[in-house]
């Protein structure tokens, strides 16, 4: 597949929501969710008919209206102007360059604090999440919550997934011209060409939220026109709707289990609950520059006030002896220095020691070599692969621990600072003093950056 060269430069960057908003609806709760969108940093779309649009601006949203024709719509299959899933990804796509694109209804609401698009995306080109339902639009209390896998709401692409299931689509154009918001069961199609097609994950959004309501339909016949399809991809093995309706949701059930640390992951780095905003202000600390009027050696001394919490005087004795070295020599030693120092005791313990271990290393580095961060990854490298391996894991501390160890790596070897492997480090740590020398670290690397 042919792809064009595209330059990504402010509004640009921006992950693009494409949906439908229903003036016929639940008006203030969709408005609600186009703000959730617009406020964290995403544009949106809504295409709609020339009717719908007219109403649609009166209220006053965010969010740029597109304007399709009833050609282009589901009128003649359902009686009702309902956009075509086909068609509004293909006019996104052809109208508007963005790095990442997510299709969605007009009711979900995003609960995260940023985009996260380019955390999700290191991993694969395509996603297709589950939702979280909740009693009210508070979004908040987690009592009130309840996971949905019945079917899929969200589906991420980056540009490039995005090409390649339009034209995987066009290759099922019969039944993908059937896919229209409101019509229940292009879900399942689209989520088979996700997982069977794309390569992508399956996952459960719990980012993305969704307030309860009656339910529309109950019967899986809506399902009729797409099991044939689903058949040929592979996703399931069904001779009727109800059947196919059965499979593909255990296969949801199925793929959910296996990336559920891969979504309380998604969930600790991206959601910002209102009960929660002492600490997810300090998690999100590594995102912006922190004045604190310190210079290179805060994090050094921070971190050796601390150093005794995890070793013996001996060690300590050591480890000093050794940053002295470093400060005489432009040698790569940090693997050695972390392999002696850091690889005993608890999951907990560990990650604390490689906080400890990394500030001296980084303070030492900066101040004696012209040494630069970036958050550039060179072709042909690893990241990807080592965020897949994390995702599996199952215990929450070990996978804190992994992430320290990318992170350190990339960061002390590699010279590449990535703020979100960053943000899952922190929000592991209950300790505030740990969080604190982590700030230190990421003001010290904020002074030493070269923006490119």
């Amino acid at each position: 597949m042919t792809r064009q060269t595209v330059t990504l430069m402010g509004e640009a960057a921006k992950p693009l929501v494409i949906t439908s908003i229903n003036p016929y609806g639940d008006v203030e709760w969709q408005k609600a969710c186009i703000e959730s969108f617009v406020s964290t940093g995403h544009d949106v779309i809504s295409f709609n008919i020339d009717e719908e649009a007219t109403k649609l601006e009166a209220l006053g949203l965010k969010v740029k209206v597109c304007a399709i024709t009833t050609e282009q719509t589901g009128l003649t299959n359902y009686g009702k102007p309902v956009p075509l899933i086909n068609e509004v990804l293909r006019l996104a796509y052809h109208s508007t360059v963005k790095p990442y694109y997510i299709l969605t209804n007009s009711d979900i609401f995003y609960a995260g604090n940023r985009p996260c698009n380019d955390f999700a995306h290191s991993i694969a080109q395509a996603f297709a999440f589950t939702r979280v339902d909740v009693i009210n639009n508070t979004h908040n209390p987690t009592a009130s919550w309840k996971t949905y896998r019945g079917g899929l709401d969200v589906f991420g692409f980056t540009r490039d997934g995005l090409a390649d299931c339009l034209e995987i689509l066009s290759k099922y154009k019969q039944v993908a011209s059937l896919m229209a918001y409101g019509i229940p069961g292009w879900d399942f199609l689209m989520g088979s060409i996700v997982l069977g097609k794309l390569n992508g994950y399956c996952m459960d959004g719990t980012i993305y939220h969704h307030k309860i309501h009656p339910q529309t339909y109950t019967s899986p016949a809506a399902l009729h026109p797409y099991v044939e399809t689903i058949n040929n991809i592979g996703y399931t093995n069904a001779t009727s709707s109800e059947e196919a309706a059965h499979q593909f949701a255990c296969k949801i059930e199925s793929e959910c289990i296996k990336k559920l640390s891969f979504s309380k992951l998604l969930r600790t780095a991206f959601y910002t609950p209102k009960h929660h905003k002492k600490r997810s202000i300090t998690a999100n600390a590594d995102l912006q520059h922190i004045s604190r009027g310190s210079d290179d050696c805060s994090v050094y001394n921070s971190a050796t006030i601390l150093l005794g919490e995890c070793y013996q005087q001996s060690e300590i004795m050591k480890i000093h002896g050794l940053m002295k070295t470093i400060s005489q020599n432009t040698n790569h030693y940090y693997p050695a220095i972390r392999d002696t120092f850091v690889t005993s005791g608890s999951n907990v313990i560990k990650v604390r020691k490689h906080i400890l271990i990394a500030s001296l290393y980084l303070s030492t580095m900066v101040r004696n070599t012209s040494s630069y961060f970036t958050d550039i990854y060179p072709n042909g490298n690893s990241h990807h692969a080592a965020l897949e391996a994390i995702s599996k894991i199952s215990d929450p501390f070990s996978s804190a621990y992994q992430f320290a160890q990318l992170f350190y790596s990339e960061l002390l070897e590699h010279r590449i600072y990535n703020r979100n492997v960053a943000k899952f480090i922190l929000a592991h740590l209950d300790d505030a003093r740990y969080r604190h020398i982590m700030c230190l670290q990421f003001d010290l690397i904020n002074r030493h950056f070269q923006h490119v």
